[in-house]
């Protein structure tokens, strides 16, 4: 079971997305959240859902833990960017897809990251 998380993610306070951020503001009169980070983060999770399914034969999960992703607007970006797929927000849903193999470390990652964000 391949387990990826994105190699880095910038902070607010990041210099150089404060820098890549201002230029888009000042250059297009946009939005440094929704022109530049949005659809950055979006590239990014879509890069690590082609690293999960690389074949036609391949299987996975891709767990997004963050809530905004189905609840706020631009959860869309993310949501279209990717290959369809099946959204849900039940763990049986996942057992059944991936079999009883891998569901106790499934369970305990998502455990886990429940205990981060919170």
């Amino acid at each position: 079971m391949r387990d990826y998380r994105p190699a880095s993610v910038c902070r607010p306070s990041d210099p150089v997305l404060q820098a890549r951020v201002k230029s888009n503001r000042e250059n297009s009169g946009g939005s440094g959240f929704f022109d530049y980070q949005v659809p950055k983060a979006a590239l990014t999770s879509n890069k690590g859902f082609g690293r999960l399914i690389r074949s036609t034969s391949d299987r996975g999960v891709l767990v997004m833990l963050d809530r905004r992703i189905q609840h706020v607007n631009y959860g869309n970006i993310f949501i279209e960017s990717l290959p369809p797929y099946r959204i849900t927000n039940d763990i049986s849903d996942v057992q059944r897809f991936m079999g009883r193999a891998d569901v106790d470390l499934i369970a305990d990652r998502l455990a886990e990251a429940a205990e981060i964000s919170a």
